[in-house]
């Protein structure tokens, strides 16, 4: 047990270094973040081409808006200045149905039971089926009561993300992940009645997302919220509206 703290400090080097002044920047919130949503052509069931894009818009436009309580951030359209950030958040799958639960449920007996057989468990077929079918039960309860409270079947969204600093010699991204999917349900709020319609549900899976987004990276780099929302306003339209 002594010779932990020993091996925590070179960790503790490593990871620093790893981060570099990229990722600083991001944390300090210091450079106008520039958003770009990317969803794979075949990312929704019998969606076309036009499809796609008005979802892309949708999203993007969303997570711009919530990011910008947290850092500044470039409005669609709008060159991105010099030394910004560049948030990339690629969908590649949406999917309307959930996970089975007996596909769940299957999976965990059988890991179960090979764990237990290889161990020389007599009883690791008897353990992985008890496992099995407990696991699948409860994914299934547990995604029935979501359901239940939210008033709708909320959608499955597999994304990943990405921040970079595109005009730095350092083409690696200061920071990447995939967005849980658990994460992006938790925060779908319920609906009421009259707000079940196809579009309502549609408009507040846009927003849940957006919101997992921007929660995710704020605390990622432990951004504190703005008073009000900042957007980058190019040189040319500032010397305008101070005209």
């Amino acid at each position: 047990m002594r010779i932990l703290p020993c091996l925590a400090i070179p960790a503790l080097v490593f990871l620093v270094a790893c981060q570099g002044p990229e990722y600083a920047a991001v944390q300090r919130s210091a450079a106008p973040v520039e958003v770009v949503v990317s969803m794979n052509a075949r990312a929704v069931t019998n969606a076309t081409g036009d499809d796609i894009r008005f979802m892309e818009k949708e999203f993007g436009a969303a997570i711009r808006a919530r990011l910008a309580n947290f850092v500044t951030v470039v409005p669609e359209g709008v060159a991105p200045p010099p030394g910004s950030a560049r948030l990339v958040v690629e969908i590649e799958r949406i999917t309307q149905g959930q996970v089975s639960g007996a596909a769940a449920g299957a999976a965990t007996g059988m890991a179960i039971g090979l764990l237990g057989l290889a161990a020389g468990d007599r009883d690791a077929i008897f353990n992985g089926l008890f496992w099995g079918l407990h696991i699948g039960a409860a994914v299934s309860d547990s995604q029935e009561s979501r359901s239940r409270m939210l008033g709708y079947r909320p959608p499955r969204i597999y994304s990943y993300l990405s921040l970079s600093y595109p005009n730095n010699s350092n083409s690696a991204p200061a920071y990447a992940s995939k967005i849980p999917v658990r994460t992006i349900i938790g925060e779908m709020r319920p609906l009421g009645n009259d707000e079940r319609d196809y579009a309502s549900i549609n408009a507040e899976v846009v927003r849940a997302f957006a919101r997992a987004v921007a929660s995710h990276l704020q605390q990622k780099f432990d951004w504190f919220p703005k008073t009000t929302q900042s957007w980058y306003e190019p040189p040319e339209r500032q010397a305008t509206d101070e005209q």
